[in-house]
């Protein structure tokens, strides 16, 4: 794939931003892990959106990172998104929701898809908002593969200026089948019981340690009791970030380590999972998988 310097630049600079859903590779956060009231929420987003008109737009490049792959969800309760493709744009955190008129993905053979300017809690499409991510994070799952070939995200504001971002999709099914072959094989730790909020240490089998392909993991966690973490509260590693100084954060990664004294866990149930990818820059991603999520109570 041919990518110039600003993709390079952009995949992980978001990513330090997506750092931000981990905000370190400790597992630092920001002070704020409590999740708001959905009212509450709802009324600052109403709030921010309404507010964007009067806002400036930003100058200079404005899509910092995109994501579009094939994705694995091994949640039972995701009947029918189990083989899915997922899509995500990273946008300059200055740029509200409000100042989007729309974000689309061209691909191959007059593919198109469209970004929904909504809550991506509402229907698994929209926009995701989490004070870890330096970014307007939208991110969108579909039923079904995508097409392997070109992809771009074109977004458009609502002053009618343009950008898009491209990337060649290069499917790596290898990857989920090793992991589907192997699945009953893999261990996660801690799963049940309860662990430090100051220091949980949490711990999965990488592929590689049963014969399998490379692959990158990054651990996410967040408060509650779901299947999967929630991308409006979520905290985890920073490989993306880390990539720009070590190319290999995050390989056959065993292991991550979340909270610490100046900024531990939220107190209470805790829902976790290693994030499986076979690359660690955003733009290069072909093959994601989620595992079951695990749970413990931070005390």
């Amino acid at each position: 794939m041919s990518r110039g310097p600003f993709a390079i630049r952009a995949a992980q600079w978001v990513v330090a931003g997506i750092a931000a859903l981990a905000a370190c590779s400790d597992g630092h956060a920001t002070d704020d892990d409590r999740e708001r009231p959905d009212a509450r929420a709802d009324a600052g987003e109403r709030g921010r959106d309404a507010a964007a008109d009067a806002r400036v737009v930003p100058q200079g490049p404005r899509l910092f990172g995109i994501v579009a792959a094939q994705v694995y969800h091994d949640f039972p309760s995701l009947l029918g998104l189990g083989n899915a493709f997922k899509f995500e744009a990273f946008i300059d955190p200055r740029i509200e929701p409000g100042q989007v008129a729309s974000l689309r993905v061209h691909g191959p053979d007059g593919f198109v898809f469209a970004f929904e300017n909504r809550p991506f809690s509402d229907f698994f499409n929209g926009y995701v908002r989490n004070a870890r991510v330096h970014a307007l994070w939208y991110q969108a799952v579909g039923v079904g593969s995508l097409q392997d070939g070109r992809y771009t995200i074109e977004l458009s504001l609502t002053t009618g200026e343009r950008e898009e971002r491209s990337r060649d999709l290069v499917s790596n099914f290898a990857l989920r089948d090793f992991y589907l072959a192997h699945r009953d094989e893999l261990e996660y730790r801690p799963s049940g019981g309860k662990s430090p909020a100051h220091d949980t240490v949490l711990r999965w089998t990488p592929l590689r340690e049963l014969g399998g392909p490379d692959a990158y993991y990054n651990a996410w966690v967040s408060p509650g009791t779901s299947e999967y973490v929630a991308g409006e509260t979520l905290r985890g590693d920073s490989i993306f970030s880390d990539a720009v100084g070590d190319p290999d954060a995050g390989l056959n990664r065993g292991s991550s380590r979340q909270g610490s004294p100046e900024l531990p866990l939220p107190l209470g149930p805790q829902t976790w999972q290693p994030e499986i990818l076979d690359a660690n820059v955003l733009d290069d991603i072909d093959m994601i998988i989620f595992p079951p999520g695990q749970h413990f109570t931070a005390e």
